[in-house]
């Protein structure tokens, strides 16, 4: 067979492009503005509490800065709560590559920016798993339940920037 071997067991992939309505989408744009303002304002208190002599950039001091930022605009609490706690870890993750890069004698150690829109493009939007489905998970089980229980919640939940494109 010229050196090639034939595999009756293949395995297919497919993959789906999910397009908003222009109302969904107006609704996307604005939590990642959001998000994009967010982290820029988590940067801004933790530079301003460094340059105050206060704690180094760490988790709960990043949750201090959150709580601060959430009773000065209320606007940030469309953001999903997983959807903060990621964007305090990418930039805890920033602040560890920065001390690091200084550790070994990097000239250019690149400190966190302030992010623009477009370098913000992707956000998490999609709701944690119950316990139970967890759990479930960590013991080995197939992660189809998960999904189809995430998707249930979307088609369920009117208020997701996403419920038009998973009925559809």
């Amino acid at each position: 067979m010229n050196g090639y071997t034939n595999n009756m067991d293949s395995t297919r992939a497919y993959k789906f492009r999910i397009y908003p309505d222009t109302k969904r989408q107006s609704e996307i744009d604005e939590r990642l503005i959001l998000a994009q303002q967010f982290y820029n304002k988590i940067l801004e208190k933790s530079i301003e509490s460094y340059k105050n002599g206060k704690a180094k950039a760490s988790i709960a001091q990043f949750n201090r800065f959150v709580k601060e930022i959430i009773q000065d605009d209320k606007r940030y609490l469309k953001l999903y709560s997983q959807t903060r706690c990621e964007i305090e870890y990418r930039l805890l993750k920033a602040y560890q590559n920065f001390f690091r890069r200084i550790k070994e004698g990097n000239r250019k150690a690149g400190f966190p920016r302030f992010r623009s829109r477009d370098i913000n493009a992707s956000i998490n939007i999609l709701k944690r798993a119950t316990l139970g489905q967890r759990e479930s998970h960590a013991q080995g089980e197939s992660v189809r339940p998960q999904m189809e229980a995430v998707l249930e919640e979307l088609r369920t939940d009117k208020t997701h920037p996403l419920q038009d494109a998973v009925t559809a």
